[in-house]
């Protein structure tokens, strides 16, 4: 009898979600990367489906739940359509009982041939469609749908679809679509052509193909909230319907790099969506006039200002009215005008004098090659403004060599500290002027908060070490777990790198260091000093203690302890402050890190992990083995003495039966001899 937990489909269900992969962003997914994810990603994904499976056919308990997952994230549904397809016609009743929930549907469906009633439970479970990577798989002949499953959605609880577009798909996609979609990736290949054309009008026949699929899809799909366009040729123009889905919250277009931009015509219909809270798009080349309260509510905004000049930036950036703006990307921004530094401090006013108190992540990548008679300014001048903005915390700017007429200095670390004392993320990537190790100091004071730096590289001299060595005990900034450098030590001072890795250590005990990959030999040996200490050299130990409460108010600790020993080969000891070998098992200790199996039991000795399989000697199994055909020949020797006893007692009582008949009858027939005797003597 099986556990009644085993019967419940809710339990049932989040047990098998662990089985199932953690759903990858099937939205991340453009024609020049070709692949959405790696190939171990991938062969992870159809293990977990591979289990889910094996579970289905366990038993029917298993099989309701084990389905509903295999089915809610696809990538093809031609398998599903060609069962359809080999379907008879036999269907009498309207596909209106499939929207409805299984049990019911199957009950006003019974009728139907059982591939049919199969293939609609698979198809009302499917929440994600993800599409194949390329056209002939998705828009093949054998794809089309057949006749009776018409009138009404096939996938009524789909919320994700991902869609490579092409002529011959426009009304396979439209079949798709239900009222319950949520989000939706178009992505038209290049060239976006094709040999038969859906429309004969003349002039543009793609354009109005697009135009007319963007307002069927919004009628098919009104509570639309995410749309995201890949074009390999498709214009921004022929979306402008895209005003037409009034609930939309985030909206994507992305091109290929050589395209120049035409989303001047798109601004206006986006701007009037009030619902609007993601945009990600490329900044056309002349500013777009746009009504006073566009993008009433616009939360994160990505410019590409590839093919636009620095100048449209602050233009576009006025016209936002949201008040709750909390990130801004500016990309490719090209600093090729005779006066960058001034254009780019009015993008920074623009942001200081419009999204100050809501602004918190910024991100500025500043390309181009500047002009020979231009005048350079210092980073920090032409982003003055931005130093008045205190709430920041995202902070990213990066700058490539052939911007010279913005020039960093020495001092840009120090400076951004005092700004912004609240940074959990700061990325400084070019290649001039390394930070002095004096002011990563300040930065620990101040930023307590940091989590990941990036520096354009670091000047660790002789005299900056004195000049570390002789401040007081530094603040140490417990929350950086990511300390790179863009240059990867090229360009950067380290004369000393065990020194350097001791202040390191000193500032960011909580940082996770990783040699950098063709780096520096210089800053790769900084990090191995202190991420891979061996026998004998002096430790770091860090002992973090965690108290909180239980269920009945007690109060419990957990202490957790990090080194920068190698492991599991050497651990930190507190005695000497000395790396020194884990111990065996069986052998005493005190703590978990003492242990080369990091497991030290209750009793103080080291001992296997949880996690080890048990081990079973031979002489066990042979034992186990010679016991169970012991007990079984036994067993059947009982049962076979038994029923040969009842066997003989059966037979001697038929013996016994036969006897006594046999006696009576002999009895019977002595006792009509003597009769007839008697008869002779009397009538003689």
């Amino acid at each position: 009898m099986p556990h009644y937990a085993l019967t419940c489909y809710d339990v049932l269900f989040a047990i098998f979600e662990y089985l199932e992969n953690l759903e990858e962003s099937w939205y991340d997914y453009d024609p020049s990367t070709q692949e959405a994810s790696s190939w171990y990603s991938r062969q992870l994904a159809w293990q977990s489906r591979s289990t889910l499976a094996s579970c289905s056919r366990v038993c029917r308990a298993f099989f309701r739940p084990a389905a509903a997952l295999l089915w809610r994230n696809v990538d093809d549904v031609s398998h599903l359509i060609a069962l359809l397809k080999s379907t008879p016609l036999l269907l009498m009743e309207p596909l209106a009982s499939h929207s409805e929930p299984i049990d019911k549907a199957l009950v006003k469906s019974a009728y139907l041939p059982e591939q049919a009633s199969r293939a609609l439970q698979y198809a009302w479970r499917v929440r994600a469609i993800h599409g194949h990577r390329r056209r002939s798989f998705s828009h093949g002949k054998y794809w089309e749908l057949p006749d009776w499953t018409q009138g009404q959605p096939l996938f009524p609880q789909l919320r994700y679809l991902r869609w490579t577009m092409d002529f011959a798909g426009g009304d396979k996609l439209l079949e798709l679509l239900s009222p319950s979609l949520r989000s939706l990736h178009l992505i038209f290949p290049k060239p976006f052509a094709s040999s038969t054309s859906p429309s004969d009008a003349a002039g543009e026949p793609q354009e109005a193909f697009v135009r007319n699929l963007v307002r069927q899809i919004a009628l098919k799909a009104p509570a639309l909230r995410y749309m995201r366009i890949s074009s390999g040729g498709a214009r921004e123009s022929w979306f402008q319907s895209v005003g037409e889905f009034a609930q939309l919250e985030t909206f994507e277009f992305h091109r290929s790099a050589c395209e120049e931009a035409t989303a001047l015509p798109l601004m206006q219909p986006l701007a009037a969506l009030r619902h609007l809270q993601h945009l990600q798009l490329r900044l056309p080349g002349n500013s777009p006039h746009l009504a006073p309260h566009a993008f009433p509510s616009l939360q994160t905004l990505t410019l590409d200002a590839t093919f636009s000049p620095l100048h449209a930036v602050p233009a576009f950036l006025s016209s936002v009215s949201s008040c709750n703006l909390r990130s801004l990307s500016l990309l490719n921004c090209q600093c090729v005008s005779l006066s960058p530094s001034t254009e780019l401090h009015e993008v920074a006013e623009v942001m200081r004098s419009k999204f100050s108190s809501s602004l918190r992540q910024f991100t500025l990548e500043l390309h181009g090659v500047s002009h020979d008679h231009v005048e350079s300014q210092p980073l920090t001048k032409a982003l003055g403004p931005l130093f008045s903005m205190p709430h920041l915390s995202d902070v990213h700017i990066r700058m490539f060599p052939g911007v010279v007429a913005i020039n960093p200095s020495k001092d840009d670390l120090k400076e951004m500290a005092h700004a912004w004392p609240n940074a959990t993320r700061l990325e400084l990537s070019y290649l001039r002027h390394p930070s002095p190790l004096r002011d990563l100091v300040d930065v620990s004071r101040r930023c307590t908060s940091l989590m990941e730096l990036v520096l354009p590289g670091i000047n660790a001299s002789a005299e900056e070490m004195k000049a570390v060595l002789s401040m007081p005990d530094p603040v140490a900034a417990p929350n950086l777990r990511s300390l790179n450098l863009f240059d990867d030590g090229s360009c950067s001072v380290i004369p000393d790198p065990e020194r350097l890795a001791k202040c390191l250590d000193r500032l960011f005990p909580s940082a996770d260091w990783r040699t950098p990959r063709g780096g520096e030999e210089a800053w790769a040996e900084t990090v191995q000093e202190y991420a891979n200490m061996t026998l004998g050299q002096p430790c770091i130990l860090d002992d973090v203690t965690y108290i909180d409460e239980g269920p009945n108010h007690e109060q419990f600790s957990n202490t957790v302890t990090r080194h920068n020993c190698k492991s599991p080969q050497f651990f930190c000891d507190p005695g000497m402050n000395a790396c020194v070998p884990t111990k065996m098992l069986g052998s005493s200790c005190a703590s978990d890190q003492e242990c080369q199996s990091f497991n030290c039991a209750l009793n103080g000795m080291c001992a296997d992990p949880p996690e080890t399989p048990a081990h079973v000697q031979a002489w066990q199994v042979v034992l186990t083995g010679l016991s169970i055909v012991i007990a079984t020949v036994t067993m059947l020797t009982l049962v076979h003495k038994r029923l040969r006893l009842q066997r003989y007692r059966e037979i001697r009582e038929y013996y016994e039966e036969q006897m006594s008949l046999r006696k009576s009858l002999a009895a019977l027939h002595a006792a009509a001899a003597d009769r007839h005797l008697d008869e002779k003597r009397h009538y003689d």
